[in-house]
């Protein structure tokens, strides 16, 4: 089977919750996340499995 990755630029967010991130690349094999924060970015490293890609629907007309 091979490993499903989630695209660069994907909007997920944390199953427990939080803001919207985005995808912005791999790093060791983890996701690389970058979210809004205090008037700046802030970058998470992440398990993919702890992802959940948003549905793109806010930008639908």
């Amino acid at each position: 089977m091979p490993e499903i990755t989630m695209p660069v630029g994907s909007i997920v967010i944390l199953k427990s919750g939080g803001p919207k991130m985005t995808i912005t690349g791999y790093r060791d094999g983890m996701p690389v996340c970058q979210y809004w924060a205090n008037g700046r970015f802030e970058e998470l490293k992440t398990f993919k499995d702890n992802l959940i890609i948003v549905p793109d629907t806010e930008n639908k007309k």
